[in-house]
């Protein structure tokens, strides 16, 4: 998993709060079994999927324009 990909499913977890994976899953579109194999580690987060999420949470868009820039991710403020 890439350091982007890695951050912003962190993110995407964060984002979750307390809502439930099937609330969460039908926000971004998926199933809530395949968000939780992606929260699980057992899929990866797709590129449709990551620029689906940047739609929906635009506070993404750090993360991924740092790693476009060849910045650290760490520099990315949450």
């Amino acid at each position: 998993m890439s350091p982007m990909t890695a951050d912003v499913l962190a993110r995407l977890i964060e984002l979750q709060g307390k809502r439930t994976d099937g609330d969460f899953a039908s926000t971004l579109g998926v199933t809530r079994s395949h968000w939780g194999h992606i929260r699980a580690g057992r899929r990866r987060l797709t590129y449709a999927l990551t620029k689906r999420a940047l739609r929906i949470f635009p506070e993404l868009y750090p993360i991924v324009m740092q790693d476009l820039a060849g910045e650290p991710a760490e520099k990315v403020a949450s």
